[in-house]
């Protein structure tokens, strides 16, 4: 097989990985059932699938004929319990052996526990807030402090981005509304990560001087805004939320949160249909040029750029940075430019970063759990343990 790319393409090993191949004897004319059923499913994987019951559950078996290492466990069932109160219940009851994402008020209790172990790493995905950038005029939840619809987008001016930026205490996010299972970031990469920018701090908490940059936008009284969340995709959202809405409040950009189911929530934010919205990024490539062409990638449908880009942002100057990092073939050189164009977005507070995930496992004894910064549950990832 040949491929042929517009430019030099490093990252196409990688982005390749991602790819599922379906054998056209299998897959020909199979249905979703022959999937779910094992009979149409091939691979050379390390477990075989026997049968996968959607939202319930996947069991598998050792696939004896793998070319790896033998699997530790004869058979494998991922058990779908998307509430962190029954995967906490079904842990301590003894009908699952290891649970992931566990309450953050569950957390103590685990690890005082001698009967279980707590496992975590630094996530690949970080919490944000995007704010509708791609309209000059009226954004539609965005007032004066009278109900009356500004005719110009403040989202739009830098000023007021920074502004909303250092009014978040992120510190107080990851302590109390995380309770430690978050850590403050001001990029989109976790630390020790590839294209990691060191220089990059987090943004301080400066109520005073996000006072003094809304004066100097033109708009010393601040404004009115609705940020809105989901409610049933990630529990910690809602909360978040509301705790940046005070924030927001304190220093005169009155904000109220409105939350809804995700089906919805999702289907408006990929229509831009919010002023300000929470979303989570995971850059499970290893590199920062994937959030790049994805989240802050000027919206090009023609070449799947800007897919997940909430809040419309663009800028040439940093399009032009990315495509000249994703093309450069020299490891180390890529790895400065896709640092210096993650530095370049952040300054222009392409959306405001709140904290990066923080993964958490917890197994019972005799069982021991490599953590990783994906969140994907793998069983070649546990083993037995003394």
């Amino acid at each position: 097989m040949r491929f042929h790319t517009e430019a030099p393409a490093p990252n196409l090993p990688n982005d390749l990985s991602n790819l599922a191949i379906i054998s056209r004897h299998a897959g020909m004319g199979a249905t979703t059932e022959d999937y779910n059923s094992g009979r149409a499913a091939i691979g050379s994987g390390p477990y075989k699938l026997i049968r996968f019951i959607p939202n319930e559950r996947c069991e598998m078996e050792r696939n004896d004929a793998w070319w790896g290492p033998r699997p530790a466990w004869e058979r494998v069932t991922l058990r779908f319990l998307p509430n962190a109160a029954s995967r906490s219940a079904a842990l301590l009851s003894g009908s699952v052996d290891m649970i992931d994402a566990p309450s953050p008020n569950d957390l103590p209790v685990f690890q005082r526990d001698p009967r279980f172990s707590v496992v975590s790493r630094e996530s690949t995905r970080m919490v944000y807030i995007a704010l509708d950038q791609g309209r000059a005029e009226a954004s539609p939840f965005v007032t004066d402090h009278a109900g009356r619809v500004l005719p110009q987008n403040p989202l739009r001016e830098l000023r007021v981005r920074q502004a909303l930026s250092l009014a978040v205490n992120r510190a107080a996010l990851a302590e109390r509304i995380m309770q430690g299972t978050a850590v403050p970031t001001g990029q989109w990469m976790q630390r020790g990560a590839y294209s990691y920018n060191p220089a990059i701090p987090v943004p301080p908490f400066d109520p005073e001087g996000a006072k003094r940059l809304l004066a100097q936008a033109g708009l010393p009284q601040g404004f009115r805004l609705t940020l809105h969340s989901g409610v049933d995709g990630r529990p910690t959202d809602p909360p978040t939320a509301q705790a940046v809405a005070q924030m927001w409040t304190r220093i005169g950009v009155q904000t109220t949160v409105e939350t809804m189911p995700a089906s919805s929530y999702n289907a408006r934010g990929a229509r831009q249909e919010f002023s300000a919205g929470i979303w989570a990024w995971g850059s499970n490539s290893g590199e920062a040029g994937y959030a790049l062409v994805n989240v802050f990638g000027t919206p090009d449908r023609t070449r799947g750029i800007g897919a997940y880009n909430r809040s419309m942002y663009s800028n040439p100057a940093i399009d032009r940075m990315r495509e000249e990092a994703l093309s450069t073939l020299d490891d180390a050189r890529r790895e400065q430019m896709l640092m210096q164009a993650m530095a370049a977005t952040m300054a222009d507070v392409a959306v405001v970063p709140l904290y990066q995930m923080v993964n958490f496992w917890v197994t019972r004894r005799g069982i021991a759990y490599e953590a990783s910064g994906h969140e994907r549950n793998m069983a070649m990832l546990a083993r037995p343990s003394a």
